[in-house]
């Protein structure tokens, strides 16, 4: 019969022998109690993981493993979002073993980025906003997610549950007369044409820079995408119907003969396919070209606030119900179309004023 695995001092640490391989459980200055505890942890996980324990892996190992699996399952935009934050914490944890991180470890990074700041070019050091905070915590928590789904860690997250700062989502709409000022002073009419299809789709401006001839449904009237935002968290992928209206078809009509061989419906002045970046840094110029600044709450206009605007009409206008206007956006999750719903300030206001009315005394005769 083996004997029971025992914590004992080798080179600085405590160590113990289970399965056939040595474990670290802690350093020798940290007592012997602390070895005792960390033995039971360990013997703890085998059990949960059928008699066999987890592999050793540092921080560093265990973000350059789910990184590895991101960048062939997702976009090359959220595997760089991921990867940044992931070298953040692996420049403070990286050597450290996955099963020691703690929830105080987590918590500590997130108020550290929260009252961080970064710097872009020479610019001066701006705070990092609460939701880019949130993606970083989002960031770590998947990454641990993927390990213990793969069973290479623990079932234990240190990053479950651990509290989002409070960010307030898009609230600004681009009025009429802020898009007329946005056409007026760009000086270029391929990213007028963006304009135009932002403004009366409901798309995202990453649908409208892929956009393709082949998901241009003519007979129907409406863009079939079939690789979107929501495709890759839906259970049953289907994809995504945007409606064109007349102006967007006449606009693509015109287009469409113009185009040559390119198979991106909008592309820039030099004939090619746009990027994300040029996106932002045109949409930045020419907000500052047109006057338009931060309303009262700070809030910039940017691409994304045309849809913004869209679905906040969509969701105030009769006969769209909450289905229908989930459709409309392409969401999978009802409370993301909440956020959009919860502005139909009309119906609420029709609504209240019939209670009112309900409770008024009728005088007889009247």
């Amino acid at each position: 019969m083996p004997r029971p695995a025992k914590p004992y001092p080798c080179r600085g640490w405590y160590v113990t022998n289970l399965g056939g391989k040595r474990h670290r459980l802690c350093p020798v200055e940290d007592g012997s109690r602390a070895a005792a505890e960390a033995l039971s942890r360990l013997q703890q996980e085998v059990r949960s993981n059928g008699g066999r324990p987890f592999p050793t892996l540092t921080v560093a190992e265990l973000g350059a493993l789910f990184l590895d699996s991101v960048q062939v399952e997702r976009t090359v935009h959220t595997y760089l979002d991921y990867r940044r934050w992931l070298l953040e914490f692996a420049r403070r944890h990286g050597h450290r073993q996955v099963r020691d991180i703690t929830r105080q470890d987590a918590q500590q990074f997130r108020n550290e980025i929260a009252n961080g700041t970064w710097v872009r070019n020479k610019q001066s050091a701006k705070p990092y906003k609460p939701r880019t905070v949130n993606h970083a915590i989002i960031a770590l928590k998947r990454c641990w997610n993927w390990g213990i789904e793969t069973e290479l860690v623990p079932s234990r997250n240190p990053f479950d549950r651990l509290p989002l700062l409070d960010a307030e989502g898009r609230r600004r709409v681009v009025t009429d007369e802020e898009f007329q000022k946005l056409l007026r002073h760009s000086s270029d009419s391929c990213f007028r044409r963006v304009l135009i299809a932002l403004r009366y789709t409901s798309a995202r401006p990453g649908e409208v820079r892929n956009l393709t001839w082949a998901n241009v449904d003519w007979e129907n009237r409406r863009w079939v995408i079939h690789r979107h935002k929501s495709s890759r968290t839906a259970r049953v992928r289907k994809p995504k119907l945007i409606p064109m209206c007349r102006c967007v078809e006449r606009l693509l009509r015109w287009l469409h003969p113009r185009s040559g061989h390119q198979p991106h419906v909008f592309l820039n002045s030099e004939g090619r396919a746009w990027t994300k970046d040029a996106f932002v840094q045109r949409m930045e110029s020419l907000r500052r070209r047109a006057g338009i600044v931060a309303d009262e709450n700070g809030e910039n206009l940017v691409l994304y606030h045309h849809r913004h605007t869209f679905l906040t009409v969509a969701a105030s206008s009769a006969g769209i119900s909450g289905p229908m206007l989930q459709q409309l956006a392409g969401h999978t999750d009802p409370r993301t179309t909440e956020r959009y719903a919860h502005l139909a300030s009309r119906d609420i206001h029709q609504a209240g004023m019939r209670v009112v009315e309900g409770l008024r005394p009728h005088r007889p005769g009247k």
